[in-house]
C-alpha cells in the first residue's frame, strides 16, 4: 500500500506531531499520579531512649526520626508515651513549672513533602522503683493519623 504523498513529503512534521502528542499524554498521566500521592507520615526510628528516676518524678528522654514520604505536608499535633499503664504527654520544649517540678509543652511539628526530621522529646511520669529497662509504646497524632512504635527506655547512668 503506497504512502500518501502528503505524508511522505512531510514525514518530519508527522513524527514531530506524534511525538508531541505522546509526550503530552504521558505528562498528563504523570501529573495525575503525582497529585494523588497523599501524605505518608512514619516514625523511622527511636534512639537515645533513657529515663532518670528522681524522688518526685521520672523523666523520660528520647530522640525520634520522623519522615514524610508523601507529596502533602504533615502536621504533628500531639505525642505521648504509655509506660506501665501510665499515659504520659510527649513534649518538645521545657518551660517554667511549679516549684521543684519540671514542666514541658508540645509545640506542633510540621514535615513538608519528602522531608526527614529528628526531634528530641521528653515526658514526665510518676516515680518508679526499678532499675530495669522500661518498655512502652510511643505514639504521635498527625494530620495523616496516629502512628505508634514500641520503645524501650534504659536507665540513665
Amino acid at each position: 500500500m503506497p504512502v500518501p504523498e502528503i505524508v511522505s513529503s512531510n514525514w518530519d512534521v508527522v513524527v514531530a506531531l506524534f511525538t508531541s502528542g505522546l509526550t503530552l499524554s504521558l505528562l498528563y498521566y504523570r501529573l495525575q499520579y503525582y497529585r494523588k500521592q497523599p501524605a505518608s507520615f512514619d516514625i523511622d526510628g527511636v534512639t537515645d531512649a533513657e529515663y532518670h528516676d528522681f524522688d518526685r518524678h521520672t523523666r523520660y528522654d528520647f530522640t525520634v526520626k520522623l519522615k514524610n514520604d508523601g507529596r502533602d505536608p504533615v502536621s504533628i499535633t500531639d505525642a505521648g508515651v504509655e509506660i506501665n499503664s501510665e499515659s504520659l504527654d510527649g513534649n518538645t520544649h521545657e518551660v517554667d513549672g511549679p516549684a521543684n517540678l519540671p514542666a514541658h509543652e508540645f509545640r506542633h511539628l510540621r514535615l513538608d513533602s519528602n522531608e526527614y526530621n529528628t526531634v528530641e522529646l521528653h515526658a514526665i511520669g510518676n516515680p518508679i522503683d526499678t532499675t530495669d529497662p522500661m518498655k512502652g509504646t510511643f505514639w504521635m497524632d498527625s494530620s495523616d493519623g496516629r502512628v505508634e512504635r514500641d520503645i524501650t527506655f534504659e536507665r540513665a547512668p
